[in-house]
């Protein structure tokens, strides 16, 4: 018997989601658009996605010059800090134009705002991340994210990593606040193969 963990109960969620948007010829995109042609840098859904307990995204396009050419818009993801009063960005999730994930990304402070967390704490707030029963689109993202949440935790060392090599050659200044320092690491996304050696009982997602 293959032993339940909290990564193979994530990717059961997922496959339920995308079945049940499947089953409308929808998917996570289309269900936030709701039909209408997206307008750039607005915010979707209105309010953004409660994921569960204090996690909170939303997904938006950007104009073709800083859109990757594959790409057809991304979610961002946040959680609160203890106190509830401050956010830290935890990563992005980049969709293909036929709603499909791409890639995972992490980006500099600036781009997003909210409080720097180290990877270690990060990957730890990851790891606890409820999967919500309610909302289709909630459900999948906070899924995804749990069962990705070994390539996250190698995506946010290689964002510190990344950041500390780039602090060496700045002239002064505040790195995190640096325009030339934009995306930091990212890593690929196959929902497929994922999906497969998840369920499988093999090594879960990621590094």
């Amino acid at each position: 018997m293959i032993p339940e963990t909290r990564e193979r109960t994530a990717a059961h969620a997922v496959l339920e989601c995308v079945r049940a948007m499947g089953a409308r010829r929808s998917n996570a995109v289309l269900e936030l658009l709701a039909g209408h042609e997206p307008v750039q840098r607005r915010r979707y859904p209105e309010g953004g996605l409660r994921l569960g307990g204090a996690w909170r995204a939303y997904y938006h396009c950007h104009p073709a010059p800083r859109r990757p050419p594959a790409e057809h818009g991304h979610f961002h993801v946040f959680a609160a800090l203890p106190g509830g009063q401050a956010w830290t960005h935890v990563a992005g999730l980049s969709m293909d134009r036929l709603g499909q994930p791409l890639r995972w990304f992490a980006v500099n402070r600036w781009v997003t705002g909210g409080v720097w967390v180290a990877a270690p704490a990060l990957a730890a707030m990851v790891a606890r991340l409820p999967v919500p029963d309610a909302g289709l689109v909630e459900r999948w993202l906070a899924a995804l994210l749990v069962m990705h949440r070994r390539a996250l935790a190698g995506l946010l060392r290689a964002r510190d990593r990344r950041l500390t090599e780039v602090n060496v050659g700045l002239a002064g200044g505040d790195i995190f606040e640096s325009r030339e320092v934009y995306e930091l690491a990212e890593r690929p996304i196959d929902l497929t193969t994922s999906l497969e050696r998840v369920l499988s009982g093999a090594r879960p997602a990621g590094p």
